[in-house]
């Protein structure tokens, strides 16, 4: 097993090649960087035979483009809760439907904890082995209901929203990744998705500006730290979004940032991406 202290791709290709390595695990962020690493070094990673992504929501675009550099790669991705276990899968596609692991239960409730039908957007409730019972909270900053994971019927949640379709999972992210605008719920992570397989746009993440008379109005943060000559105009880019999303999530303003905010595992920071909007960061695509 060979760990990084810290990520850097080219010194990743050369590990990968010289040590025959045959297994990747990996955050999504990593599999890009990797991708163009081996291109400029002329690598295909012909050792990788498996791929194993955290983050359930994994594009089909990435997937593919990933394939082109290691060609005799299976990518799976999971999506799972450090405070629950492994929850759900995908080996292929963009992950819309996960496919459960083997020994996890799952419910979808409403905000009064009423269990939802098929198709219906709610929170997502996990009964698995491997759940833990409440967080250990070393400051005052949670309070005594929000710290308890587990609850008293043995179903554990960390509040993430989706939907069980015949037997089969659709995550729309964390309770702050659904915005209402105009009295439409709608699904960040969704709009998320739709621009990560938009040619030519690369790496962008959809906020909700508040409004008073909207409730939020929905944005695109598109980072672009070259000329924006070199990205799709608005019309383009919203013409492609309305091609696959309903009206009300289509983006109503679109940003470009030199850099969006990151954690250290490279997943886009949603919150942060919204303060720095906010704070007259970005620039405004017209």
């Amino acid at each position: 097993i060979w760990l990084q202290s810290r990520f850097d791709p080219v010194e990743a290709v050369n590990l990968i090649d010289e040590g025959a390595l045959e297994r990747l695990v990996a955050v999504p962020a990593v599999l890009p960087a990797l991708q163009i690493a081996a291109r400029r070094k002329s690598s295909n990673l012909l050792s990788l035979k498996n791929a194993i992504v955290g983050g359930a929501n994994l594009s089909n675009k990435l997937r593919e483009d990933f394939k082109k550099v290691a060609k005799n790669c299976e990518i799976l991705s999971y999506y799972g809760a450090a405070e629950i276990g492994f929850i759900a899968y995908s080996k292929d596609g963009d992950a819309d439907l996960l496919n459960l692991f083997d020994g996890v239960g799952v419910q979808v409730r409403d905000s009064k904890g009423q269990k939802l039908p098929d198709g219906e957007l709610g929170t997502l409730y996990v009964r698995v082995a491997s759940q833990g019972d409440q967080y250990i909270s070393a400051s005052n900053n949670l309070k005594n209901a929000e710290l308890f994971i587990t609850g008293a019927d043995g179903w554990s949640t960390v509040n993430d929203q989706a939907r069980l379709i015949n037997g089969r999972l659709s995550l729309e992210g964390r309770a702050g990744d659904i915005a209402v605008t105009g009295g439409h719920n709608v699904s960040l992570a969704q709009i998320d998705k739709a621009a990560e397989n938009t040619p030519d746009l690369g790496v962008a993440i959809a906020v909700a500006i508040p409004d008073k008379f909207m409730g939020t109005i929905i944005a695109l943060v598109i980072e672009n730290d070259k000329e924006s000559a070199n990205l799709p105009n608005k019309s383009t880019i919203v013409s492609s979004l309305k091609e696959v999303l309903a009206p009300q999530f289509v983006p109503k303003r679109i940003y470009l940032a030199k850099e969006i905010p990151r954690t250290v595992g490279g997943k886009l920071r949603r919150a942060e991406t919204l303060k720095e909007l906010l704070d007259n960061k970005y620039e405004r695509m017209l």
